[in-house]
């Protein structure tokens, strides 16, 4: 390979081959002469007609010569070697230590191969006399000593992707680490490794009807749910466990016992989260008669942490509650009675500050958000149904989480309001966000699951793509999680005419493609509520399985590679 700079020229029949052969000196640079075995030899002692050269480590000083190189490479001569009158006199045998000249009466020592390759940095090689000339044999580093060189010596052909892991070549037996293993551009799921199986059994429940939600926090996981008991109203339960799904104690109930109405359970209209060193729960309740948002703190252990309380002005049942941390507290979004967006923040202590966005256009009928992010990096996604047309929003919250500031969606979904949002997910990546959504339709039957991706200039890089669609099976969001720069997006599928269902997680990339979707659980009696949430080292999935005759609320932790 040529490299501007390096002043060679390149000869006919003498090029760069692969690791371990020998190759033309031409496609290496001159440089000053090196002896010994691999380095410059000491200096030889002076001649007395002339300064001596310096030798190589074996280099012995005659009386007027220049010092001897060592055993592989001769030093290089010094300023005034032995007499001579021609070129020939000076000529030592070996072309490794360059051409020997005679320059005013003296021999000159030329200059050495350098055999340290074009690309030093990665590639290696030494020089060896042949009778056909200099030769040097050019390999890529084996830095790590897994015995493969190098892929990023251009010179030579290495199938180590990277040189510092010894556990890391091309062939290596791929384990669930996070790392490409075996150099072939592949994630661990990607390359066929397993889910991992931890299930656990959270409660028997008496109905399928309420719907459910996890939480992953610091010092463990947390779920709720809703459940009716025989012969009463919808209530709300909550269990928490260690990160390693030890239980923390038993069910305990979240809403206290209805004086007028029913509360509202039904999935998405109540979420939990994790905030600081506590659980916070919110819902749509309508206890005193009409709807309204409220909530309640829950310990670490599952015991509840004071009493309920109202956590957003009177809302409709038409809606959503979704949470989001920031910096005042736990965010609480919702749908408002004028159809405006209201946002609440929940402090530690159970304080409520209020705060409302601006109201949508007037021919709106209905929104539902949820929220991703923390910081001055949150980002909220909304459905906007505006009849007949329902569209999809992002909206970044700037750094005083007062006002939005919207960035509508490059596309719309003339689908049957009623009929088209289910749930949203949006996932933060390095590069930006990646929104998924659900869309269902009527007439004709329509399920579908799509993605698109918001980049971190708020730009749309692609998108909507098709992850999954189908007229006769309804498809359902569980959630999303990030993953080395992939977002994992969690669903459930349920056919109507086979009374089953199914879990999976594709890994979706910035540019919208899914290189993969792995079935989580297969042909079960499940349903479409299914929830997840995650942090960087653990995933939980929660759902309700009713296969074995029994209806049971499941929960199944992942670690941050999914198969551990």
């Amino acid at each position: 390979m040529r490299r501007v700079g390096f002043g060679v020229v390149l000869f006919a029949g003498l090029s760069v081959v692969a690791c371990g052969q020998l190759i033309g000196l031409d496609d290496f640079k001159p440089a000053v002469g090196v002896g010994g075995t691999d380095a410059g030899g000491a200096a030889g002692s002076a001649g007395s007609s002339a300064a001596g050269g310096t030798g190589g480590s074996a280099g012995i000083g005659g009386s007027s010569t220049a010092g001897v190189g060592g055993t592989e490479v001769a030093g290089a001569g010094g300023t005034g070697g032995k007499p001579c009158t021609k070129n020939a006199e000076c000529d030592d045998g070996k072309a490794c230590n360059g051409v020997e000249t005679c320059d005013g009466n003296f021999c000159q020592n030329g200059s050495a191969v350098d055999c340290s390759g074009i690309d030093s940095t990665y590639c290696a090689g030494k020089c060896f006399e042949t009778s056909s000339g200099p030769k040097c044999q050019l390999t890529a580093k084996d830095t790590d000593g897994d015995q493969h060189g190098d892929s990023r010596c251009q010179e030579a052909t290495g199938d180590d992707c990277d040189d510092s892991n010894d556990k890391v070549y091309s062939g290596a037996p791929e384990v669930c680490d996070g790392i490409d293993n075996d150099c072939d551009g592949k994630a661990d799921l990607e390359d066929g490794l397993p889910l991992s199986e931890r299930v656990l059994d959270v409660a028997t429940l008496n109905s399928f009807s309420g719907g459910r939600f996890v939480a992953v926090g610091a010092q463990g996981v947390a779920v709720m749910w809703g459940d009716e008991p025989v012969g009463g109203t919808n209530r709300l339960w909550a269990k928490t466990f260690t990160r390693d799904g030890t239980p923390l104690g038993e069910a305990t109930q979240i809403t206290v016992p209805e004086q007028t109405g029913s509360t509202v359970q039904n999935n998405p209209e109540f979420d939990l989260i994790w905030a600081s060193d506590h659980y916070v729960a919110a819902w749509i309740d309508s206890r005193s008669g009409t709807a309204e948002v409220w909530a309640q703190l829950i310990a670490v252990d599952g015991s509840m942490m004071g009493d309920n309380f109202l956590a957003g002005t009177p809302t409709t049942t038409q809606g959503t509650v979704a949470l989001g941390s920031t910096p005042f507290g736990t965010g609480v979004f919702y749908l408002k009675p004028e159809l405006a967006l209201g946002e609440s923040f929940i402090e530690s202590s159970g304080r409520v500050l209020n705060y409302s966005f601006d109201p949508p256009p007037s021919n709106a009928t209905q929104y539902f958000p949820v929220v991703a992010g923390s910081g001055p990096n949150r980002m909220l996604a909304f459905a906007e149904f505006a009849d007949p047309t329902a569209s999809l929003h992002l909206a970044r919250l700037d750094s005083q989480f007062l006002k939005l500031v919207d960035i509508p969606a490059p596309f719309s979904l003339p689908n049957s309001p009623s009929q088209f949002y289910r749930k949203l997910g949006v996932t933060k990546l390095d590069a930006g966000y990646l929104l998924s959504f659900n869309v269902e339709a009527p007439s004709p039957p329509k399920s579908e699951l799509g993605v698109t991706f918001l980049d971190s200039n708020d730009h749309y890089a692609c998108g909507p793509t098709s992850l999954r669609l189908s007229g006769t099976i309804a498809n359902r969001i569980a959630g999303t999680a990030s993953m080395a720069n992939r977002a994992l997006v969690f669903f459930a599928e349920y056919s109507t005419t086979a009374v089953k269902g199914d879990i999976y997680v594709s890994t979706v990339k910035s540019d919208c493609t899914a290189p993969i979707t792995v079935p989580i659980l297969t042909d079960s009696l499940i349903q479409l509520q299914t929830d997840v949430d995650s942090d960087p080292t653990l995933r939980a999935l929660v759902y309700a399985d009713a296969t074995d005759g029994e209806k049971r609320l499941k929960l199944r932790l992942f670690g941050p590679n999914m198969c551990d």
